[in-house]
């Protein structure tokens, strides 16, 4: 049924697209004015990266700044396709068989398929990267603010506060 439902969404999509006669072509932009604000820029800034690099630098950050509980097993599984990519699941699982985290990798690639096209995949790596910056953010700001109740905080501390408190606020207002 879910792969019936998915092919109907595309198909109608597609209808929908080739209806527009009008359509304009824009440069693609990267969202560089959107990173800015993630709490790994302060310290991982451009200086000269091309914007897929940097992006792809504080995507990193973030990752190492988590402690999320299988975020080493993430960290190391991007690493290894990053230098030995791979074709099919069936290949990550026999590459990761006998090694830690290696029955959850089986569990989560022998699920059934719900993304096949790879801009939306990576839109929802992406997002849950936001996420996981976002907890990290969360907890540097519960540090700022215990530390805070003992004593006071530098002034690059309290600025730090304040765009933490901003950020996390404004993302609260929209129900994220």
């Amino acid at each position: 049924m879910r792969k019936l439902y998915a092919k109907w969404m595309y198909d109608w999509e597609d209808r929908l697209c080739s209806r527009a006669t009008d359509r304009l072509v824009r440069p693609f932009e990267w969202g560089l004015e959107w990173a800015r604000n993630w709490p790994v820029a302060r310290e991982n800034p451009q200086n000269g990266h091309r914007p897929d690099e940097y992006l792809r630098l504080l995507n990193r950050a973030g990752l190492e700044a988590s402690e999320e509980a299988g975020m080493g097993l993430l960290r190391e599984l991007l690493d290894n396709l990053r230098e030995q990519p791979v074709q099919i699941p069936a290949q990550v699982i026999e590459r990761w068989t006998g090694r830690e985290g290696a029955e959850w990798l089986q569990k989560l690639l022998e699920r059934e398929e719900v993304i096949t096209d790879a801009a939306v995949a990576a839109g929802e790596l992406r997002g849950a990267l936001v996420k996981l910056a976002d907890q990290a953010a969360g907890r540097r700001l519960e540090a700022l603010e215990a530390k805070s109740r003992t004593g006071s905080l530098a002034p690059q501390e309290l600025e730090e506060f304040h765009r933490l408190i901003m950020r996390l606020g404004h993302r609260d207002t929209r129900g994220g």
